[in-house]
């Protein structure tokens, strides 16, 4: 199906895809943006920012920071992962917690950048991870930022 047609299946709208496009969309949940070749694989090539919905028994603010652990210990393709900062934020308003880290793709070895936003909501949160290889970090940090703030819950 066509990409707007597969955006329209989920459960969350990015309004913003900041230079990136739709790689895969998954279960009808998740989204995997990049901004390389469709063929290529290789995470140190092109930044990646992954959309998806989790769900949670708990909303207090004092759970956070063992659920954004538990979403980025999930994630697939990394190795020796370290978070390096967290902390609650807003965005837009929202109640939000952001973890920042590093990690080697598991498939290269590749020194990589990783930070994950929850958006937290009743029963789920939304996680948006964006990815990079480390020394590409300040060049694309911005446009994960850019595409974060364009996801909107579905009205």
């Amino acid at each position: 199906p066509p990409v707007e047609e597969q955006l329209g299946l989920l459960p969350f709208k990015v309004t913003n895809l900041a230079g990136y496009r739709v790689a895969a969309v998954l279960n009808r949940n998740v989204v995997i943006l990049n901004k390389g070749s469709p063929d290529d694989a290789n995470i140190a090539e092109q930044p990646r920012v992954l959309i998806g919905i989790g769900q949670s028994e708990t909303t207090s603010p004092a759970d956070w920071p063992r659920l954004a652990e538990i979403a980025f210990a999930k994630l697939p393709g990394l190795i020796e992962q370290r978070i390096t900062g967290s902390e609650k934020i807003r965005i837009d308003g929202t109640p939000a917690y952001e973890l920042r880290a590093l990690a080697k793709d598991a498939a290269r070895g590749t020194p990589l950048a990783i930070v994950q936003w929850l958006r937290f909501g009743a029963g789920a949160f939304v996680q948006i991870v964006g990815v990079t290889a480390k020394q590409n970090w300040e060049r694309d940090f911005p446009s994960f930022r850019a595409v974060r703030d364009g996801v909107q819950p579905r009205s």
